[in-house]
C-alpha cells in the first residue's frame, strides 16, 4: 500500500507539472501570435513607408512637369499619406504588447522621435514648395527637373536673391527630410526584426514546452500504466493470500474437524468469503486429474492453473445453476475437493446420479481426463473428518476402476472380501508358464491373478503387483541364465515402471508387455541355440561317418543329453532322426565310391562306416532299388 501511496504522490506531482507546461504553452502562444500581429502589422507600415519614400524621391528628383494644379495636388496627396502614417505609427507605439517586449519599446521612441522631426522637414517641405509655386517660381524650375533647372537659372542669373533663398531653403528641408527618412527606414527595419525574432523565440518556447508536454505526458500514462499493474497484482495477491488461506482453513478442517478448527472455521469464514455451512449437510466430491505427471510435463504452471480453472469452473458453473451453496479447494497437486451444502430435497441417489451425468459432460467439454469421487453425505460437524478420510480412500479405487471413471460409496467395483492371501499356487503355474515360454498359458494365468487381487480392493492388489513383480523379476534372472542372454532390452526400465501407473489396466497391459518381450527374447535365443546344436551334430557326423561306434548315444553323451531328447531336437530340424541321418550320409558315401573307386563292395562298405554287411546290402537296395554289387558293375561298365 505504500508502493500505491508513492505512485498517487508522484501523479499528483505530474498532473501539477502538466497543469503549468499547458499553463505555458497557453501563455506564449498567445503572446506569439500577438508579436506575430506585430510583425505583419509593422510589415505593413513598413510597405506604407516604402510607398511614402518612393513619392519624397519623385520630389527631390522633380519628376513632375507643370500642368496646371496638378504639382499641389500630389503634394497635397503625398502630405495625406504622411499623416495617416503618422497615425499608424502613434497607434502602433501604444499597443501594450509592444511595451512588454525587451529592448523594443526604446527603438520605438526612437522612430517616433525621427518621424517627429522628418514632419517637421515634410512640413518645411511643404511650406516652401507651396510659395514656390504662390510665387510663380514653379513655373520657372518645376519644366525639366527642379535641381537641374534651379541650377541653371542660378548660373544664368535668372533669379532674384529672394528666390536663391526660397529656392535653397526648399533644397535643405528636402535633403533634411531625405536623410530622416534614410534613419526612419534603418530604425524600423531593426524593429521589425527584432519583432520576427520575438516571435521566432516565443515559437520556440512554445515548441520546448509542447516537447516537455509531450514527454510529461507520457510518464504520466507510463506511470498510470505502472499504477494499474500494480494494483492489479496487488489485488490478485490479495485474492491469492484470501484463497490460499481459504485452502488452509478448509483442509485444517477436513483433516481435524475438532472443536478448534471448527471454532476457527466460524471465526474467520467471512473474512474468507467462505458461504459454506457447517450446521447443513455437507456431501464431498473428489475431482482428481487422471495422468497429472503427463499433465504437468506438457504444460508449464501458467498453462495447468488456466486448464485446472477452466474443468473447475464448469463444474461449479453446473453446481450453481443447481442452487447449491459450495466451496472448493485444492488437496494435493492432482486433486480439487469440493464441499457442497445438500438441501434437503436432494436425495443422495439423484444427486448422485446428477453429478456422474455431468462428469461426463465435463469429460467431452475438457481437454484433460479426470476421475470423480463421490463421498457420503456428512450430517454432523464433528464426523466431518471422517467422511473426508473415507472420501479420499474412495479415490484410491480409481486403481481398479480406472481413468474417467465415477466412483461413489455402494459400487459393485467396491465390494471386497476381509482376508487377503497371496495366490501361491497361482504364482508357480505362472512361473512353469514361463519356463516353458509358453506365451497363452501365462498371459492366461496373468488374467487370473489380477482378476484375483481385484476382489480384494486397490491396496490389497498394490500389494499382490509388487509381490508378483519381484517373482516377475526372479524369472526374467533365471530365463536370462538359461538362455544365455546377458540382458533383455528395456524389460529391467519396464519392470520399474509397474509402481508408476494409475490404474490396473496400465498395470496389466504394461506386464503383458514385458511377458511378450522376455518370452519372445528367449524363444529366439532357444531356437539358435538349437540348430547350433543340430548343426554341431552333422559336424560330428560328417567327421566320423566311418567310425563304426558312431551313434545317436555316443553323440548325446558328447552332450550330456538323453538320446530320446536330442533324437526329437534334432528331427525338429531336419526330416531324420539322428541313426537315420548317420545311415544317410554313409548310403552317399558309399553310392559315391560305387560310382567312382575300384574298391571292392565290401572294402566299400567299411569305408563308409557299416559294420554289417547285410544292413548295408538292404539299406542300398531300399534307398537305389538295387544290390550294391549291381550298381558297382554299372558303373564300371565303359
Amino acid at each position: 500500500m505504500l508502493k500505491i501511496h508513492r505512485f498517487f504522490v508522484l501523479f499528483f506531482a505530474a498532473f501539477i507539472t502538466l497543469t503549468l507546461l499547458t499553463a505555458g504553452i497557453v501563455f506564449y502562444n498567445t503572446h506569439s501570435n500577438r508579436v506575430q500581429a506585430l510583425a505583419l502589422e509593422s510589415v505593413k507600415l513598413h510597405a506604407d513607408w516604402n510607398m511614402l519614400q518612393n513619392e519624397t524621391n519623385q520630389i527631390l528628383l522633380d519628376r513632375y512637369t507643370i500642368r496646371e494644379n496638378e504639382i499641389p495636388y500630389e503634394i497635397t496627396k503625398w502630405t495625406t499619406h504622411y499623416k495617416d502614417f503618422s497615425k499608424s505609427l502613434d497607434k502602433f507605439a501604444k499597443n501594450k504588447q509592444i511595451q512588454k517586449l525587451d529592448h523594443i519599446p526604446e527603438k520605438i521612441d526612437g522612430i517616433i522621435r525621427v518621424w517627429r522631426f522628418t514632419e517637421v522637414q515634410l512640413n518645411n517641405a511643404d511650406h516652401f514648395f507651396l510659395k514656390i509655386i504662390q510665387t510663380g517660381l514653379g513655373e520657372k524650375v518645376m519644366v525639366n527637373g527642379f535641381l537641374h533647372t534651379m541650377y541653371k537659372l542660378r548660373m544664368s542669373d535668372q533669379l532674384t536673391v529672394s528666390e536663391i533663398f526660397l529656392l535653397d531653403d526648399t533644397v535643405y528641408a528636402l535633403e533634411s527630410l531625405d536623410n530622416a527618412t534614410k534613419e526612419f527606414d534603418t530604425l524600423f527595419t531593426l524593429v521589425m526584426l527584432d519583432l520576427e525574432m520575438a516571435g521566432d523565440l516565443y515559437l520556440q518556447r512554445v515548441r520546448i514546452f509542447s516537447i516537455v508536454l509531450s514527454v510529461t505526458v507520457l510518464l504520466i500514462m507510463a506511470l498510470l500504466v505502472l499504477v494499474q499493474r500494480q494494483l492489479k497484482a496487488s489485488q490478485e495477491n490479495r485474492s491469492l493470500y484470501l484463497k490460499d488461506q481459504k485452502n488452509q482453513l478448509l483442509k485444517k478442517l477436513v483433516c481435524n474437524s475438532c472443536e478448534e478448527n471448527l471454532e476457527l472455521f466460524n471465526r474467520r469464514k467471512e473474512e474468507l468469503g467462505i458461504k459454506l455451512k457447517l450446521s447443513e449437510a455437507i456431501q464431498p466430491l473428489a475431482l482428481q486429474i487422471d495422468d497429472y505427471s503427463l499433465f504437468s510435463h506438457q504444460h508449464n504452471i501458467a498453462e495447468q492453473d488456466k486448464i485446472i480453472n477452466r474443468m473447475t469452473g464448469s463444474l461449479e458453473t453446473m453446481i450453481r445453476n443447481r442452487d447449491m451453496v459450495f466451496e472448493s479447494f485444492r488437496y494435493g497437486e492432482d486433486m480439487i475437493v469440493f464441499l457442497i451444502n445438500s438441501s434437503q430435497s436432494d436425495e443422495n441417489e439423484n444427486l448422485k446420479e446428477w453429478f456422474e451425468l455431468n462428469h461426463g459432460i465435463l469429460l467431452e467439454e475438457n481437454e484433460i481426463s479426470t476421475t470423480m469421487t463421490f463421498g457420503l453425505l456428512n450430517t454432523e460437524e464433528i464426523d466431518l473428518d471422517q467422511d473426508f478420510s473415507r472420501l479420499l480412500q474412495l479415490t484410491q479405487y480409481r486403481f481398479i476402476s480406472g481413468k474417467g471413471s465415477f466412483i461413489y460409496s455402494g459400487s459393485s467395483s467396491l465390494t471386497s472380501k476381509e482376508t487377503f492371501h497371496y495366490p501361491l499356487d497361482k504364482e508357480k503355474h505362472f512361473v512353469d508358464a514361463m519356463n516353458t515360454l509358453n506365451e497363452s498359458e501365462t498371459l492366461k494365468i496373468l488374467d487370473d491373478l489380477i482378476g484375483y487381487g481385484n476382489s480384494y480392493g486397490p491396496q490389497n492388489m498394490r500389494r499382490l503387483i509388487i509381490r508378483f513383480t519381484a517373482t516377475l523379476i526372479s524369472i526374467v534372472e533365471t530365463l536370462e541364465r538359461t538362455y544365455h542372454i546377458h540382458s533383455i532390452d528395456n524389460v529391467t526400465p519396464m519392470i520399474l515402471r509397474i509402481q508408476n501407473p494409475e490404474t490396473i489396466k496400465e498395470v496389466k497391459e504394461l506386464l503383458s508387455e514385458i511377458i511378450l518381450k522376455v518370452i519372445h527374447e528367449c524363444s529366439e535365443m532357444k531356437e539358435a541355440k538349437h540348430d547350433n546344436t543340430v548343426i554341431h551334430i552333422k559336424e560330428i557326423i560328417d567327421a566320423e561317418l566311418n567310425d563304426l561306434n558312431l551313434s545317436a548315444d555316443s553323440i548325446a553323451d558328447r552332450f550330456q543329453l538323453t538320446s530320446s531328447y536330442l533324437n526329437r531336437l534334432f528331427k525338429q530340424h531336419s526330416s531324420y532322426s539322428i541313426a537315420g541321418y548317420i545311415n544317410h550320409c554313409r548310403l552317399d558315401k558309399a553310392e559315391l565310391l560305387l560310382r567312382t573307386s575300384d574298391f571292392t563292395v565290401k572294402e566299400i562298405a567299411e569305408q563308409s562306416g557299416f559294420a554289417s554287411m547285410g544292413t548295408f546290402f538292404r539299406l542300398f537296395k531300399k534307398e537305389f532299388g538295387r544290390t550294391p554289387g549291381d550298381y558297382h558293375k554299372e558303373a564300371l561298365i565303359p
